[in-house]
């Protein structure tokens, strides 16, 4: 299985990051840096330019990234798997309103003006989504509540924003990958 992996708001693709390696257990997996500064359109272009030279089976996307891949399911017909999902990303991030530097010491400049053009998370891809309990930034048992009628919705106790429970979601992600689509027609028996 090929997957295509989003990473979250301030951080970047690192092939070395343990979510990373947990996941290459049901595939390869690609990705890149996405700068989240940018305007919605522009980042999903980012993106879709990525995808167009690559086969991909699965999008898996962390916070910001889960954010993404939905939009990128519904857009693309591609199944995709969320941890710790944002919802509304003006209220995630409108406290990183301006300049500021991301985890690795890059800068970055988030307008008001384009994050609130954000629109919330798709609710009509074919997705999984994990959350994690004790998430320190989302509210997890709003997102199961919001996102419960229209996804497949798993929730860990514990945990924290970074989603700690990759582990022992491989095999709900092994099953979703092989029968999560069927109904949505993205898949063949």
């Amino acid at each position: 299985m090929a997957m295509f992996y989003l990473h979250g708001f301030g951080s970047r693709f690192d092939k070395q990051n343990q979510k990373i390696i947990d996941l290459s257990v049901l595939g390869e997996i690609s990705g890149f840096n996405i700068d989240y500064s940018k305007t919605e359109e522009e980042i999903i272009n980012d993106v879709s330019n990525q995808l167009q030279n690559k086969d991909v089976d699965l999008l898996i996307g962390t916070s910001m990234g889960g954010w993404l891949a939905s939009i990128l399911s519904a857009e693309l017909l591609l199944p995709f798997v969320a941890f710790n999902p944002v919802i509304s990303p003006y209220k995630t991030l409108k406290q990183y309103i301006g300049r500021h530097q991301d985890y690795y010491g890059n800068h970055y400049h988030l307008l008001e003006k384009s994050l609130r053009q954000f629109r919330t998370i798709a609710t009509n891809g074919c997705g999984l989504i994990f959350l994690d309990e004790a998430d320190e930034v989302i509210n997890a048992k709003f997102s199961k509540t919001y996102l419960d009628e229209h996804y497949h919705v798993i929730l860990y106790s514990g945990g924290s924003h970074r989603f700690e429970h990759v582990p022992e979601s491989i095999d709900e992600i092994d099953k979703f990958k092989i029968e999560g689509c069927l109904s949505w027609g993205l898949l063949s028996d």
